[in-house]
């Protein structure tokens, strides 16, 4: 089984790159028993961090090794910093769900207009 990261679809890119965009959130996602929380930075600099024991070598047909690929080439490929931690968990099914949701929970939310700010760039530097 082959995982791909998808790329950043073009309209986001842009809209980061204008500084228009909450560039950095960390949502915690609870599934069953198992707890994520995420951080993601789109500030156009690769940094992964996988914090995850998986107990199990497949669930069901994916290989769990393939789970941490999946984020690390994503990260690389959309030039992110991406934390993730699993802390809890005693199936690695509801530990590899939570890592997704979070993860798209943390993307929604960096890639939405901040109203309160839409004019300034999110960044302590003035620039992104």
């Amino acid at each position: 089984m082959e995982i791909r990261a998808p790329e950043m679809p073009p309209d986001s890119k842009e809209m980061i790159v204008e500084g228009r965009a909450i560039v950095f959130n960390t949502p915690t996602e609870m599934y069953e028993w198992a707890l994520a929380t995420v951080a993601v930075d789109f500030a156009g600099r690769y940094a992964f961090t996988f914090d995850c024991d998986f107990v199990r070598e497949k669930i069901g047909d994916l290989s769990t090794e393939l789970i941490y690929d999946f984020w690390s080439a994503f990260a690389q490929s959309a030039k992110v910093n991406l934390f993730i931690k699993v802390e809890n968990g005693r199936n690695d099914h509801h530990k590899a769900e939570a890592i997704f949701k979070a993860v798209a929970k943390a993307i929604r939310m960096a890639c939405e207009i901040d109203r309160r700010a839409s004019l300034t760039v999110p960044s302590t530097k003035g620039v992104l």
